[in-house]
């Protein structure tokens, strides 16, 4: 998650206990990074809040951060939620770290490939412009009231369903 009250802490006692050589690693990714931030000239107080070790807790988002080649924030809305909130601190000293890459299915995939009897109808009503910029499905808020649009949705709407039965 994108909230930073969401991001696991573990206590510096327990993980030490359990994984004791994991934590030896920790301890030394910890030292090189504020190493690096100090000769960087960062302010103390930006490399507490952004060191895998601090407070007595092993910071499992910072350390992700620290060790990752890249940060991924799996849409744009949750990418700028990163860099602007949760992981300003990081972003402000690796902006180039950070990147957005969307994760799931894309409308074009959706409707052209998975849906192409309910693609055609949008076609036929909007253009195919929406098929590059989904902005232009709003079109189709036009045909909310019309009777006979609403009646070839819900035509493909059950030929698709008898389709999967």
């Amino acid at each position: 998650t994108v909230m930073s009250e969401a991001l696991e802490c573990w206590g510096v006692d327990l993980f030490r206990m359990r994984l004791p050589r994991i934590y030896q690693i920790v301890e030394e990714i910890n030292r090189r990074f504020c190493a690096q931030m100090h000769a960087k000239g960062v302010d103390g107080y930006q490399v507490g809040r952004m060191a895998p070790l601090n407070d007595g807790y092993v910071k499992m988002a910072n350390l992700a951060v620290v060790s990752a080649h890249s940060v991924n924030g799996v849409s744009r809305l949750h990418s700028d939620i990163l860099k602007n909130s949760v992981f300003h601190d990081f972003y402000t000293e690796m902006p180039e770290k950070f990147r957005n890459v969307t994760n799931g299915i894309a409308h074009r995939r959706w409707l052209n490939q998975s849906d192409p009897e309910l693609a055609s109808l949008l076609t036929g009503l909007i253009g195919d412009g929406y098929i590059r910029d989904a902005s232009q499905l709003k079109g189709l808020l036009r045909f909310r009231d019309d009777a006979s649009v609403l009646e070839k949705m819900a035509q493909v709407r059950r030929h698709n369903k008898e389709r999967l039965a």
